[in-house]
């Protein structure tokens, strides 16, 4: 089975942006280590895994907007950077980061009434009967959509972690089945979602050891009265949170598979392919 690579987009751009602490300047004066390691971290994971399909999805200015009703503190601990002057941001390299991508013929899609989350939610499911899929993200939501067909790749250096079923275990002690439940209960601080009070990690797994949320809701499990009574009287909270963690998998999805072929040559030095796109003289 052949193997697709769909790239969180503004994932990938925020850690190569960062990772590099000094400009990369092009010979126009304009700031392109965004672009460069974007480009760059995108090629190295093609060549290194053998990948035959590529899809990069990124956010928009409204892509939370649905979540935001659920919860008015969704993402709101994020750093607004329409606020962030041009030389610090690194999504003002968008639009160049488009540029090149369009010239080299990968494909991308910038997702706007919903979040790229949920369409990469979507991708998996559209595409996992016929491709092994890996997402490249920091970003734990994706745990949720692990199984025999998709994997989550988190890239951080020596660091770097292939979560499959096992590693999930290894690492959190539950399935993909149960990150939901876990995530409800947990909150995310990533996302600005406050988990129950006084239930971290370590309670989570021992709760979800008893059955699912729902069999514990509805009293069909043995778990300890005072666990019980606690969740009972955060059912606000609890229903809440299992909205705003579960990612959607029911965008239609309009390319093909043989649309997302990867075409183009990884050896190419990005700065060949900047002065091609007029990124630099």
């Amino acid at each position: 089975m052949k193997k697709l690579m769909i790239i969180d987009g503004h994932n990938l751009l925020f850690r190569m942006y960062y990772g590099i602490p000094s400009p990369i300047l092009n010979k126009e004066g304009k700031d392109v280590r965004g672009v460069l390691g974007f480009i760059s971290s995108m090629n190295k994971m093609v060549k290194e895994y053998g990948f035959e399909y590529l899809m990069i999805v990124f956010d928009s200015e409204t892509s939370i907007t649905n979540n935001l009703s659920l919860d008015g503190d969704y993402k709101q601990n994020r750093i607004n950077y329409a606020d962030v002057p041009d030389e610090e941001n690194p999504f003002v390299q968008l639009e160049y980061i488009y540029k090149v991508l369009t010239h080299i013929g990968a494909i991308y899609k910038e997702a706007k009434e919903y979040e790229a989350d949920d369409y990469i939610a979507s991708l998996c499911r559209h595409f996992k009967n016929t491709c092994e899929i890996t997402i490249v993200s920091t970003d734990r939501d994706f745990l949720q959509l692990i199984d025999q067909q998709v994997t989550l790749y988190s890239p951080r250096g020596k660091h770097s972690i292939l979560y499959n079923e096992e590693e999930l275990m290894n690492r959190f002690g539950i399935t993909p089945s149960q990150v939901i439940d876990y995530k409800t209960l947990i909150g995310d601080s990533a996302d600005n979602i406050k988990g129950i009070p006084s239930i971290g990690p370590k309670t989570a797994v021992k709760i979800l050891s008893h059955g699912t949320l729902d069999e514990i809701m509805t009293g069909r499990t043995e778990l300890e009265e005072k666990l019980y009574e606690k969740l009972l009287a955060h059912k606000e909270i609890l229903e809440k949170n299992r909205k705003l963690v579960t990612l959607r998998d029911d965008i239609d999805i309009e390319v093909e598979q043989t649309d997302l072929c990867i075409s183009f040559d990884t050896a190419k030095n990005p700065w060949a392919i900047f002065k091609e796109c007029g990124l630099t003289t």
